[in-house]
């Protein structure tokens, strides 16, 4: 406790100087990544279930999509764009493996669509495979913060049930951003209750007033546990508050799409 308290004496006589240095710190990391060029393609995916496959109980009900039957049917939105500052181009494709969205043996895909296009000049365009079970996707190229949003029917349950695949120059593998469902459920509903349901992403202030709240109340917090009492429930509660307002407001303004692709966000 000796030794602890000895640390948080040090760091509070002199948090000045290494808030400065850390800023610092993060900020030459922040500037390092910005610069660097490279090719990262990226792609995330919402699902929603339309009709799920307990319905075909029923004997009266039977569920056609395009004159065929089936027993279970989702709508997803895949947004896909380059996160890198390297332009992506057909060249870098291999032509034995292509980029293309895969789903899960147990499903098929039934249609899909670009619903956006962030430069018409990329030239994207998908097609479903003949055994409906994989969609490629086509580009001349595209830039830093350029791609599309596609609309897909399938048969699976959640997004879990689609990936992408694909070998691209220089690049380990296709990213895949928001793989947690209940994450990204969570995020679009503090976003929508405290930022209002029509402007998603949009008002950051208040994101960045509830993120440097909640520092100060967790740095106060820590500050009277420490110096004045560790079994001081009021600052043990200080110290959960700021921890939660940081987390509240880092979810509030992490983009996990470019600037551009509300489309991604906007209800199905």
């Amino acid at each position: 406790m000796e030794y602890f308290q000895t640390i948080w004496n040090f760091i509070h006589q002199n948090w000045l100087t290494i808030l400065i240095g850390l800023l610092g710190f993060l900020m030459s990391i922040y500037l390092y990544f910005k610069g660097k060029r490279s090719r990262i393609p990226t792609y995330n995916i919402r699902t929603i279930n339309l009709v799920q496959e307990n319905i075909n109980k029923i004997e009266t009900v039977e569920i056609l999509y395009s004159k065929k039957k089936i027993k279970n049917l989702s709508v997803s939105k895949i947004a896909f764009w380059n996160n890198g500052r390297e332009t992506i181009t057909s060249d870098d494709v291999a032509s034995k493996n292509t980029v293309r969205l895969v789903i899960e043996e147990n499903y098929i895909f039934l249609d899909a669509n670009i619903i956006y296009r962030k430069n018409q000049a990329n030239d994207f365009d998908i097609k479903i495979s003949d055994d409906n079970k994989s969609i490629d996707i086509s580009f001349e190229y595209f830039d830093f913060g350029e791609g599309i949003v596609i609309q897909v029917f399938h048969t699976g349950n959640h997004s879990a049930n689609i990936y992408m695949k694909g070998s691209i120059r220089t690049v380990n593998k296709i990213h895949r951003k928001g793989n947690s469902h209940l994450s990204s459920l969570f995020q679009n509903f503090v976003v929508r209750m405290i930022m209002g349901k029509n402007n998603i992403y949009e008002r950051k202030f208040p994101a960045y007033f509830i993120f440097v709240t909640g520092i100060v109340y967790l740095f106060l917090g820590l500050d009277w546990w420490v110096i004045k009492s560790r079994d001081n429930m009021e600052a043990l509660l200080l110290s959960l508050a700021g921890a939660t307002y940081i987390f509240l407001g880092y979810i509030m303004v992490w983009r996990k799409i470019p600037k551009g692709f509300d489309i991604f966000n906007e209800e199905f």
